[in-house]
Parts: structure tokens; sequence; C-alpha cells
């Protein structure tokens, strides 16, 4: 019997198994930021250490929010390096649009994995390692209730080798 299922939700729930570096590319394509995939993929992986390395995103902020400023960091290097040459003006706008595709993307995802993990939840009890839910009305689901679970989180880079421990976590299951 199954006594709890634990989610990983970054790249499940919330995209399908998509990498969100190709959601994102997905959407500076949609929006038409004109850039080669290479110099994206290095804007990515500088707003990724970028995060890891600074409190950007604080506990008030939605998972929107975190995409805003997830976008925000890539786009400004984009400029940096003189790879787009747009004015500040346009950068943030299209950067914003970025954060919304994406955001409506994972929307479209969770009106799939939504009910499936309503199904779960009725069958067994549901814990995650790294979830932001707040905006999307599932954190009900993930009950806390039968025995002590303690997650040891660590923060993997795919950008190095590095592995950091950034927390101790306990969920009731």
């Amino acid at each position: 019997m199954i006594q709890a299922i634990i989610f990983d939700y970054g790249g499940t729930i919330d995209t399908n198994s998509v990498h969100w570096s190709e959601v994102l590319w997905e959407g500076y394509q949609h929006v038409g930021i004109p850039v080669n995939k290479e110099n994206f993929r290095l804007s990515y992986m500088e707003a990724e250490r970028a995060l890891a390395k600074h409190p950007y995103i604080r506990p008030e902020h939605n998972f929107l929010d975190l995409l805003t400023i997830k976008c925000d960091i890539e786009t400004k290097n984009l400029v940096e390096r003189g790879v787009w040459k747009v004015s500040d003006e346009l950068r943030k706008q299209k950067s914003d649009a970025v954060a919304q595709y994406c955001y409506e993307y994972v929307l479209k995802v969770l009106k799939v994995s939504r009910p499936v993990i309503e199904e779960l939840a009725k069958k067994t009890s549901l814990t995650f390692m790294s979830i932001n839910t707040t905006d999307f009305l599932i954190m009900s689901l993930f009950q806390r209730k039968k025995q002590l679970v303690v997650q040891l989180v660590f923060h993997v880079s795919l950008t190095s080798t590095r592995i950091t421990h950034s927390g101790l976590h306990s969920s009731r299951l």
C-alpha cells in the first residue's frame, strides 16, 4: 500500500516534464525577442546563478513574480552583453510578456495535472520537495498528517558541479 507520494514540483506538475529553459525559450520566441538559442541559454544560466546567490525571490512572491524577476534578470543580461539592442522600456515590456506567457503555460498544464493530483489526494497523502503553488490553488491537496517526514533540501546547480545545502524542511504526511 502506498502511504505517500512525494512530488518535485518544478518541471513535473507545472510544465508536464518540459525543462523550464525550453518553456522560457518558447516564450522568447512567442513575444519576438530577437536572440538565438545559445545567447538565450547563456542569459538563462546567468539568471539561474544570480537567483541562487541573491535573495531576489522572497516569501511574499507568487509564481508570476518569480517568473517576472527571472525574465528581467535574463533580458538585462542580454542587453548588458550587447546581444539585444533595445530601449529599457521595450526590454521590460517584452520581459514581462515572456513571464506572462510562461505563467499562462503553467495554468494550461495545471488544468490537466490538477484533476490527477485531486484523485491521488483522495487515495494517499501527498507532499512535495519544492513547490510554489499559493496562486495555483492546489496547496490544500498536499496533506500533512500521520507521520513526520524530514526533507533535506539541496540546491543542485545545472551550471556547475556544486551542490549546496539550502535547508531542512519537515512536513507531516
